[in-house]
């Protein structure tokens, strides 16, 4: 499996392979892409935070969440015309908030994205519908 663009990681498909070889089903994940174009210095931005978690049945000694299993975050530049690509892109992706899905739009500069899923299910089942999507931002580097 190449996982890596040269050096650049390739952050979509290792979170589905981090997710695929996590031998736990209670795996947590939250993918937030913010894209924006109110900034002076990089009028063209987009942001990835991703954030995977493994958690822990061992809620009766009080733990719910155990760990962080991998934190990434990656921000983007982009020319005029690539923000243009990427905005249809995501606007024809996702179309409508699902179950794992909500769009939020601070106003009509900012628009974040966030995906949350609650189990290794859940986010497989995100990989089937966005796996299109994540494949072009990861081919973005």
């Amino acid at each position: 499996m190449n996982l890596f663009s040269n050096t650049n990681l390739k952050q979509f498909e290792f979170i589905k392979y981090v997710a695929e070889n996590a031998g736990d089903e209670h795996v947590m994940a939250k993918i937030i892409i913010r894209l924006r174009y109110d900034k002076v210095e990089a009028p063209y931005y987009m942001e990835t935070r991703i954030r995977i978690s493994s958690c822990a049945d061992l809620q009766d000694n009080g733990i719910f969440h155990a760990m962080d299993v991998f934190n990434h975050r990656r921000m983007y530049n982009f020319l005029e015309d690539k923000y243009g690509e990427v905005l249809a892109l995501l606007d024809e992706t996702f179309k409508e908030e699902s179950k794992c899905l909500e769009i939020k739009d601070e106003n009509e500069k900012i628009k974040d994205y966030i995906i949350m899923t609650r189990s290794l299910e859940e986010l497989e089942e995100v990989f089937k519908i966005y796996g299109d999507f994540f494949k072009a931002i990861d081919d973005l580097v």
